[in-house]
């Protein structure tokens, strides 16, 4: 067993091309992933993104994919991975509320006196 754990067999990509693109980082995505199937690419792209460790690798590799495949293989999260992945703004804040919902919110210094 590699120290990939065993959840080596649910990576869409032989391991060693996942390293070669964690270690090439975000911007040298596109060229390594120019071979791969579209469907492989979202398969990856969802692979990466669900794993905090990989997750910005995720946004670089479904930024090259197909939105219409992301959504399709991943529903509402692969509509999700796309718009941010294309720097969409995010619906909600960093609060947690919807962007203009008009609830302010509580710190601890004002609740505290």
């Amino acid at each position: 067993m590699t120290h990939y754990g065993e959840h080596a067999e649910d990576c869409p990509v032989p391991l060693e091309l996942l390293s070669a693109l964690y270690r090439a980082g975000p911007n040298g995505v596109a060229a390594m992933t120019a071979g791969l199937t579209g469907s492989r690419k979202v398969a990856l792209a969802v692979y990466c993104y669900g794993r905090a460790h990989f997750r910005e690798l995720g946004l670089a590799i479904a930024s090259t994919c197909d939105a219409a495949e992301l959504a399709s293989f991943a529903g509402v999260m692969g509509q999700v991975l796309c718009a941010q992945s294309r720097g969409r703004i995010h619906e909600f804040g960093r609060d947690g509320h919807a962007a203009g919902s008009g609830r302010r919110r509580i710190t601890l210094a004002k609740s505290a006196a």
